[in-house]
C-alpha cells in the first residue's frame, strides 16, 4: 500500500522506475530525481520509493578498516594518495568519513583503490563535476590516519607523515598519482614532474623532509618551489625527472596506468 501511495503521489512512470533500478547504486537520490524531472521539493520521496522497491544501498562501513594498520607496499601507496588528495571528515559523535575523489577518466584507478580497501559499496558518480567518489565510514580509519599525520582540514593545518625508507617510493607514487603532474618537451623526453602540497608551514616542513629522503634514494636532484597560487611543490627536470620516475615506478604497489604509460612512452 505504501509503495502504491508514493507512486500515485509522484506518478512515477515505468521508465522512471527502471531508471531508479539501473542507477540507485551509482547516483544520489537527488541526482536521480533531477535526471527524471522530479521537482526538487519532492525528491526525498525517491529514497523511500527505492527502499520499497528493495533497492537497499550498501553501507560505506562495509570495508576492511585495518588496511592501513601496518606499512607495506600497497598501504604506503594509499597513505601517500590520501596525503595528497584525500579528505578526512572527523566530528566526534557525528560522522567519521574518509573521502577519495577521482575525475571520470581515472575511475578505473579509483576502482583499484576500492578493491584494496575491500569496499563493497560501489563508487558514487557526481554528475555536476563528472567525477567519482569513494566514501569510507569508520572512526577507526579516521583515527589511524590522524595518528599517521593525515589530519582533517589538512589544507589549513598541514600534514607530516614519517615514511619508512623501505616504502618511500610507493608512498611517493601514491602522492604523484593523486596530485602530481608530468610535462613532456618537444623531443619526447620527460621534462619535469612535480608534487603539490599545501601552503602551511607544516606541509613545507614535510616537503623538505621528503625532498631529502627522495634525493638520497633516487639519486635525483629536486627543487622546492612555490607557484603563483601559493602551493608549494617539489620539482625535477630532464635527467633528474627521468631518474625520479624510474625510481618511483620500480616499487611494488599499484600505480595509475595513465600517468605511468605517459612516462614509459616518452622516456
Amino acid at each position: 500500500y505504501f509503495i502504491y501511495w508514493i507512486k500515485k503521489l509522484m506518478n512515477f512512470t515505468k521508465e522512471q522506475t527502471q531508471y531508479f533500478r539501473d542507477n540507485f547504486d551509482k547516483l544520489s537520490y537527488a541526482q536521480m530525481g533531477e535526471d527524471v524531472g522530479i521537482p526538487k521539493s519532492k525528491r526525498s520521496l525517491v529514497a523511500k520509493f527505492c527502499k520499497e522497491l528493495g533497492l537497499i544501498r550498501l553501507s560505506g562501513r562495509d570495508f576492511d578498516e585495518h588496511v592501513l594498520d601496518d606499512w607495506y607496499s600497497d598501504s604506503a601507496y594509499l597513505i601517500g594518495y590520501l596525503v595528497a588528495d584525500g579528505n578526512v571528515c572527523f566530528e566526534e559523535g557525528k560522522h567519521y568519513d574518509v573521502i577519495i575523489r577521482s575525475c571520470a577518466k581515472d575511475v578505473e584507478h579509483l576502482e583499484k583503490i576500492r578493491s584494496l580497501f575491500k569496499a563493497k559499496k560501489p563508487l558514487k558518480y557526481i554528475k555536476s563535476t563528472n567525477s567519482y567518489c569513494l566514501g569510507l565510514s569508520s572512526k577507526y580509519l579516521c583515527l589511524r590516519l590522524i595518528e599517521l599525520g593525515v589530519v582533517p582540514n589538512k589544507t589549513n593545518f598541514g600534514v607530516f607523515v614519517e615514511v619508512p625508507d623501505e616504502y618511500l617510493r610507493e608512498f611517493v607514487c601514491g602522492m604523484f598519482d593523486a596530485d602530481g603532474c608530468m610535462s613532456v618537451d618537444k623531443r619526447n623526453a620527460v621534462k619535469w614532474v612535480s608534487w603539490h602540497l599545501f601552503q602551511s608551514s607544516n606541509s613545507i616542513s614535510f616537503l623538505e623532509y621528503l625532498q631529502t629522503k627522495i634525493e638520497k634514494q633516487s639519486g635525483s636532484y629536486l627543487s622546492l618551489l612555490k607557484n603563483k597560487d601559493t602551493l608549494y611543490y617539489l620539482y625535477a627536470s630532464c635527467s633528474n625527472a627521468d631518474k625520479l620516475c624510474a625510481w618511483m615506478y620500480s616499487g611494488k604497489s599499484i600505480s595509475m596506468d595513465r600517468k605511468k604509460q605517459r612516462y614509459l612512452t616518452h622516456r
